[in-house]
């Protein structure tokens, strides 16, 4: 588990550590709202210094990077008995851009732990419901007086243009996205406050408001091909989809396939070749159950993987030559002999043939006049049905030999 830390002075000077348990892929930054209210004399400014830390975790697949221009937000009244609308301007806003490799982009988010803006004993409540600065400003709204909100640029992922009541300890979706952008994606988030002279003068400041961008899960399929040309395969495993926003955790089924004459050796992320007693892997080898490794950055709708066979017969699939003896390696499957085997042969000197169909070996030689012959007759039991496939039947090969 990672962790996520906040590190920031609080109103009496103090250092403070805060840690956030964090499971996800995402990046915070800590901002602060403060509010100087003036009344005839200027109120001394309490500045409360914040410092941040994004969340890093190197074993994710994917990354956030939250960078804060302004961490602060601060807007200066002097409130009359009517009440005065403020906010706070371009240069005294929160400031900060978002950019990321996550192939389904980022949710950003706000929260905090208090909703009212305190000064000592006082304090400024947060706004009802979302209002346009038309009517935060209007004089005649005097029930609006001693209410502060925010207006991010961005809410429920639309543009945004009203002040909005605080955020809660529920997180409040100010923006998603839904692909990766390398180029910063720019957030601003205004104060504003309506007050009247009521509330004492002095600085006014909220609880750290959190912003959170979290990678937005990816949705992947993994396809189970049986790769093994027209052969009857039992027991495929259906396709996996779902979505993921952490690396390794996708675990596939543990199905295991089955074919006549092999056995199942685990799946492969690209085809198989044939090669000595059966199909090689090139690529990641996966077994039924373990965990997949998804690259987040990328379109997951198309994962293929691969069934890896092992003969059970003892005879090379992917011979060029054949040796004298009756391994794996030195046996030919009778059903792929070729051409290029049959050049390699010595005159004169016994090779083997394995029959894909029931494993009985037997034995060939070249002759003087070039041709091949087997030195015992066939035993195959005819009686036996079978089906023909491109592994066991050679039908359609011709030899010039």
């Amino acid at each position: 588990m990672a962790f996520v830390r906040e590190l920031f002075f609080d109103n009496s000077g103090r250092f403070m550590l805060r840690k956030y348990s964090n499971l996800r892929i995402s990046a915070l930054i800590a901002c602060v709202f403060s509010f100087i209210l003036l009344s005839g004399i200027f109120t001394p400014f309490n500045f409360k210094r914040v410092n941040t830390e994004a969340a890093s975790q190197s074993t994710l697949p994917s990354t956030i990077t939250l960078t804060s221009v302004s961490d602060n937000a601060t807007v200066s009244i002097n409130p009359t008995s009517t009440g005065v609308f403020g906010k706070s301007a371009d240069d005294s806003s929160i400031k900060f851009n978002i950019t990321t490799n996550n192939y389904s982009g980022y949710t950003l988010s706000a929260r905090t732990s208090r909703t009212t803006l305190v000064n000592g004993s006082s304090s400024l409540s947060s706004l009802a419901s979302s209002v346009s600065e038309s009517q935060f400003s209007n004089a005649s709204n005097t029930t609006l007086n001693n209410r502060w909100g925010y207006k991010p640029n961005y809410y429920n992922s639309s543009s945004n243009s009203n002040f909005l009541p605080s955020p809660g300890t529920s997180s409040s979706t100010l923006d998603h996205t839904t692909a990766a952008n390398s180029t910063a994606k720019n957030y601003t988030i205004v104060l504003g406050a309506r007050v009247n002279t009521e509330v004492p003068a002095g600085t006014y400041i909220n609880d750290t408001l959190v912003l959170e961008a979290t990678a937005n899960a990816v949705p992947y399929t993994i396809k189970f091909n049986k790769a093994a040309d027209d052969d009857i395969v039992s027991n495929m495993p259906s396709n996996q989809t779902g979505s993921s926003v952490s690396a390794n955790n996708i675990t596939l089924s543990t199905t295991t396939p089955t074919r006549v004459n092999y056995t199942f050796a685990g799946w492969c992320t690209t085809i198989p070749v044939a090669s000595a007693g059966g199909y090689t892997c090139n690529g990641t080898t996966y077994a039924p159950g373990s965990d997949y490794n998804i690259n987040f950055t990328v379109d997951n709708t198309d994962n293929n993987l691969y069934a890896i066979w092992t003969s059970t017969r003892g005879c090379n699939k992917a011979a060029t030559t054949i040796g004298t003896g009756n391994t794996s390696t030195d046996a030919v499957c009778m059903q792929d002999i070729n051409d290029t085997v049959i050049t390699s042969m010595t005159e004169g000197t016994q090779h083997t043939l394995i029959d894909m169909r029931d494993g009985k070996s037997y034995f060939i030689a070249k002759q003087a006049d070039g041709k091949v012959w087997m030195t015992q007759n066939l035993d195959y039991d005819l009686s036996t049905s079978v089906t023909l496939t491109h592994n066991n039947t050679d039908l359609g090969y011709t030899t010039s030999n």
